[in-house]
This record gives C-alpha cells, sequence and structure tokens, in this order.
C-alpha cells in the first residue's frame, strides 16, 4: 500500500507541468524580445565598420607610416641634428605659432584704425598683447566693447600673423591681423565678407598647416584639451613622420638592421610620395574632401596624400589663392619637362631661408641646375640682365601679384612664365566659376579615389563649391551621386554630412533633419551636425527636439555663442523668459555685436515685466544698428 504521505492530489502533477511550460514559453519570449530589442537597437545605433588604414595597408618599407609608431619631442631630433634644429627655428615653418612671449616681435606694439563702422585697438601689455573690439555711435561714443588677450600667434610674420583667442577650450581667430608686406594692422583676411567678430572658430585644418600636433575634441568644430598644442610651431616630424622608432635605433646603435627605414627622408622619395609632404599643407586646391574614415591630419609622410584627401581644382582655371603654388608649379612647362622630377624641393630648402642678400644668388644656382647661363636658355644679355634686375631668374619668371583672397599681401607667380606680365582680372588666371563649378580631380594616380567612392567624394566636392548658392540642379545631380555610395557605406559620416546639406540646399528638410540624425546616431558629439539639427527642428515646429540639440550644443561646446543663442531660442520659445535672459546675456558676453540676440535679450526682459531694463538694451540695439523695431519702440519711453 502505497505511503499515504507521499501521494499527490491528482490535479497537482498537470498543473506543474502547465507551470514549467509557462515559464519556458516566458523564458523563449524574454530572449527573443532581448534578441529583436538588441537588433533594434543595433539598427537604431549601428557600430561603425572600421574604413580602411592607409597607414596599415600602403606597402610602404617605411616603418613609421604605421599608426602605433609614437611622435616624440623636436628635443630628441635636435640631439643628433642640432645645426638643422637651429637654423629650421628661423624658417617660417619654425615660427608658425607660438605664445605671444616666444614668438620675435615683427609688429608695431600698439594701433587703433577703424573699418566696418567698428573701431579695432592693438595694445601690448606687460605679459602679452590685447585686442579690442568697439561699436561706436554717431557721436563717437562707446556702445559695447570687447577686449580679448591674445593666447597664441599664428604665422611667422613673413607675410603676415594672425592671433587666437581661448573661451572654455575652444580657439576663435582674432579679427585683427598684422600684415608685413604693408607693415600695417587691418581686418583679419576673411574678415572683410564676414565679420566673426571674436567668434571665428579655428578648426583642425587650420591648424594643421600650422601647428605641431594639438588634442582636438573629436566631433567638435574648435574645441581642444588640456594644454590645447604638443609644441607650437611645425616640427621636424610634420615632414619627417614620427620618431619614435628613429630615436630608439640610434640611442641602440642598431642603424645597420633596418637600413635607415626608421625614418622619411623626403628627397630620398619618389615624386608622388615625395610631393604629398608639401601638399598636405600646401594644396589646397577650390574643394577638398577627406576620404571615407579617413582625415588629412592622419596623413603620414611616406604615404600618398590622395588616400587621405580628395582634391578638386577648376578646370583650366589656374588659382589665384595665396596657397595654390603648388597648382600653378604643376602647370608650369619646367614641371612639365622634368616628368615629375621637378618638386617643391628643387627650389625650396625647408630646414633653411636664404637671407634678402643671398636669395638671388641661391635661386639662380637652383635655376641653373637644369638652366645653362648662355644665350640658348636666357637671351637677355648678362650685362643687362645684371644691370637690371641683379641677375635675377625668378624676379624676370615669377613676379609677384596683388593676391585677391588676403588684403595687403602679393604672392609669387608659381607659373614660372617665359615673357611674365601681371595677370590681369580678363586673364582665365582670375576667371573663377563659382556658381557651376567644373572640378576635376587634382591627383591621377593609381591611389586616388576610384569607382563610387570617386563619386562619392565629387558630389561632397561639388556640394561644398554650391554651399551658399541656389544652384539645385547641382544638388539634385550631387545628391543623386552620393545615395549609391552610401547605400554601401552607410556608416560613412562624411558622405552623410554633404548629403544632408545636399538635401537642405535641395529644400528637403525632413531629409535633411533625417539624415542629421542618422549621423548623430554614429557619433553624437558631431558639433556642426547638432547645429543644422537644431535649426531644422525649428523650421519644422519640432521644439522638443530642438531643446535637446540646443542642450547638447551647450555642453559640448560652451565658447561658441550660438550654441548660447540657440538655447535662449529655445527658453524664450517656451515662454522661459529668465532662463531665455541669462542664455541671451552668455551669447552677448562672447559677442556683443549679436544683434538678433539683443533683441531676444530685449524682448525677454520685456515679457518678464522688466521694461525699463528693456529699454535700455533696445538703446544699446538703436545705437548700434540705428534703428529699433516699430513694435518695440513704446521700449523707449520706459
Amino acid at each position: 500500500m502505497d505511503n499515504p504521505s507521499n501521494s499527490k492530489p491528482p490535479s497537482a502533477q498537470p498543473i506543474r507541468s502547465r507551470w514549467r511550460a509557462f515559464l519556458v514559453c516566458g523564458a523563449l519570449a524574454v530572449v527573443t524580445f532581448a534578441g529583436l530589442a538588441f537588433y533594434w537597437v543595433r539598427l537604431r545605433n549601428p557600430t561603425p565598420p572600421a574604413f580602411d588604414d592607409p597607414r596599415l595597408t600602403f606597402n610602404s618599407p617605411y616603418l613609421n607610416v604605421r599608426p602605433n609608431v609614437r611622435y616624440v619631442s623636436d628635443e630628441k631630433c635636435a640631439n643628433c641634428h642640432l645645426d638643422l634644429a637651429e637654423s629650421f627655428k628661423h624658417h617660417p615653418m619654425g615660427q608658425s605659432l607660438g605664445a605671444f612671449s616666444e614668438m620675435p616681435r615683427v609688429e608695431t606694439d600698439a594701433a587703433i584704425f577703424q573699418t566696418q563702422g567698428l573701431q579695432y585697438e592693438v595694445k601690448r601689455t606687460t605679459d602679452g598683447m590685447t585686442h579690442a573690439e568697439r561699436k561706436l555711435d554717431r557721436e563717437g561714443k562707446r556702445v559695447w566693447e570687447l577686449e580679448r588677450p591674445v593666447a597664441f600667434v599664428f604665422g611667422s610674420g613673413t607675410r603676415g600673423r594672425s592671433y587666437l583667442v581661448q573661451d572654455d577650450g575652444a580657439l576663435f581667430q582674432s579679427p585683427i591681423s598684422w600684415f608685413s608686406q604693408k607693415e600695417t594692422w587691418d581686418l583679419s583676411p576673411g574678415f572683410e565678407k564676414g565679420n566673426r567678430h571674436f567668434q571665428r572658430p579655428i578648426g583642425t585644418d587650420c591648424l594643421h598647416c600650422h601647428v605641431n600636433r594639438f588634442d582636438h575634441v573629436a566631433g567638435t568644430i574648435n574645441k581642444y584639451e588640456g594644454a590645447v598644442f604638443q609644441g607650437h610651431a611645425i616640427g621636424c616630424q610634420r615632414c619627417h613622420g614620427p620618431g619614435e622608432l628613429h630615436v630608439s635605433e640610434q640611442e641602440a646603435s642598431r642603424k645597420s638592421r633596418t637600413g635607415g627605414l626608421t625614418i622619411v627622408n623626403p628627397a630620398k622619395l619618389e615624386p608622388l610620395l615625395r610631393d604629398s609632404v608639401c601638399e598636405q599643407c600646401h594644396l589646397h586646391g577650390d574643394a577638398a574632401v577627406d576620404r571615407m574614415g579617413r582625415s588629412k591630419q592622419e596623413f603620414r609622410p611616406g604615404l600618398p596624400f590622395d588616400l587621405f584627401t580628395t582634391v578638386f581644382v577648376e578646370d583650366g582655371v589656374a588659382p589665384d589663392q595665396f596657397l595654390g603654388q603648388v597648382q600653378q608649379m604643376r602647370s608650369s612647362l619646367c614641371y612639365i619637362a622634368s616628368d615629375g622630377k621637378l618638386g617643391c624641393i628643387s627650389c625650396h630648402n625647408p630646414h633653411h631661408l636664404p637671407e634678402a642678400g643671398e636669395k638671388i644668388d641661391y635661386f639662380r644656382k637652383r635655376c641653373q641646375e637644369c638652366h645653362q647661363p648662355n644665350a640658348k636658355d636666357c637671351s637677355i644679355p648678362e650685362a643687362r640682365r645684371t644691370r637690371e634686375n641683379g641677375d635675377s631668374c625668378y624676379q624676370c619668371h615669377m613676379g609677384r601679384y596683388a593676391t585677391r583672397n588676403i588684403i595687403h599681401t602679393s604672392m609669387t607667380d608659381h607659373r614660372v612664365v617665359r615673357r611674365p606680365k601681371p595677370p590681369e582680372p580678363r586673364d582665365p588666371f582670375f576667371q573663377k566659376s563659382r556658381v557651376a563649378p567644373e572640378l576635376v580631380r587634382f591627383h591621377q594616380s593609381a591611389t586616388a579615389s576610384q569607382g563610387l567612392e570617386l563619386e562619392r567624394d565629387f558630389a561632397a566636392a561639388v556640394l561644398e563649391k554650391i554651399a551658399n548658392s541656389n544652384n539645385t540642379i547641382m544638388a539634385k545631380k550631387a545628391v543623386e551621386k552620393l545615395l549609391p555610395a552610401l547605400e554601401k557605406w552607410p556608416h560613412d559620416i562624411g558622405g552623410l554630412q554633404a548629403l544632408e546639406l545636399g538635401y537642405y540646399l535641395l529644400d528637403k528638410k525632413q531629409e535633411s533633419l533625417e539624415t542629421s540624425e542618422r549621423i548623430l546616431r554614429l557619433d553624437p558629439g558631431q558639433e556642426k551636425t547638432l547645429q543644422s539639427a537644431f535649426s531644422l527642428a525649428l523650421v519644422l515646429d519640432r521644439p522638443a527636439q530642438a531643446r535637446e540639440y540646443a542642450g547638447r550644443l551647450v555642453k559640448l561646446n560652451p565658447g561658441n555663442s550660438e550654441n548660447h543663442f540657440a538655447m535662449s531660442l529655445v527658453h524664450f520659445n517656451d515662454k522661459e523668459y529668465e532662463q531665455a535672459v541669462a542664455a541671451a546675456r552668455d551669447t552677448l558676453r562672447l559677442m556683443p555685436s549679436h544683434a538678433e540676440a539683443r533683441l531676444l535679450l530685449v524682448r525677454a526682459l520685456a515679457q518678464q515685466g522688466n521694461e525699463s531694463a528693456a529699454g535700455n538694451e533696445l538703446r544699446l540695439y538703436a545705437r548700434s544698428e540705428g534703428s529699433v523695431p516699430p513694435n518695440l519702440r513704446y521700449l523707449l519711453k520706459k
């Protein structure tokens, strides 16, 4: 007989079976849901694949082109190459940037000048220099003023100098520059058409050509970490590559093991690689696009520059840019006849700049390495050459002309023309097609972008050129070229940023915002994209999104006045007037010339009931801008 204590109710076993089945199904459901959720998250926040890195994949004998080789201090180089290091310090490249106290004095100590209805002042202090910008009213009384200390000097002073100011880790260019050839202070280059006052951001492209190395906050437009720079002026390793392996080898006396392949000597490189060293800074073209997943800051000597950046030029038009010497040289008969053997360092010694009294002899010897000093190569008798220009080859064949994009500055004509004459405005040399550019790729080497990637680069370059126009025909063609590339490479942030711009130019704001959101899922810290997304969210009446983007912008880069202005608009639209007042004042603290921010401040104060303060701000606006919106005139009586 069964033990009664072990007996079970008739229904107990089926109930437990049902519970086990329920638990198994529940567990499967949880796993399935978790899998679907993970898959959805991956779709919403896909992990970008790694694009090919030329520093790893390019077949180079040089060991220091690889990304794991570190840079060393220039003092390490000077331990063995003291003479070259000392000579380089006096070269313009060796003086490309520095703290004010480090730089040789070339400019006058003080100045006051007026332009664009603004007064500018330069003052030398006991420990540096300050720049000031003021708005004066019709009676000559000060309306507002902003004075900033100079943080860094930008440029050697050979042709001129600009100056950098710093705010919350962000770098900006001062509106005041020194022009050495005219020995005058004036508005900085580019400010005559768009004066950003003390808020013109200095991005990585600017610093790449003027600075040794820098610590950039990834994704931001102009924010940098810590001491900002790792060394100031351009250093040895910009042209020779990272020195860690070479220094270690020399210290261990193991040079024979690698045959000198731990460091790059540009003079020993084949023409494409030799020229790339100079092109990283001296080739700008009419549009330049970083290749997928790459940036020019990753370039290393010994590699082709076109593996990192695709440069486009306008077909059949010589450049009048200040930095167009590479393109001009390529069009010269000297370069063509040399079959590419002629390069920048055929004439220029990057370690030594000849003194003024040495230049004619120095460059004549360079020319005579190819051209013999006889009647066959120069039809002008030596006596006449000596009498008229000191027997200078470059003064006759490489004349100077005024640049259009940098005032007070002239440029050497690198076309090396046989019978020189200054280019005239009617000359194709000065004719630029800015509305419908016919762009062609500058590099035609085997390493240049090809196929679908070239289509992507070309489309991005076209959109860069027409960004400030209403050329919808070209914008449509560019977008059509981008879409197949982005279908193949959906994680290409550079391509997506070009697509976002293309949709905007086509007035497809919804598609433009959706593209911005795609970018921000890949990289939430893209400041430029956040700014675009904020503006689009405002236009499309999506206040919650606009608020989110504005908040992220201020947190990401509080030194940018436009980020604070975005936040002030959000607060004002949501009737948060106290916060709107604070954000507007933050904008004006950084940029007192910001007319829209001052008007918003006036309106926010009025909405708070503080009509007296609103009236005071409106009077400042009236004195600065010369007029008052009719609906706000009543505040002037307060």
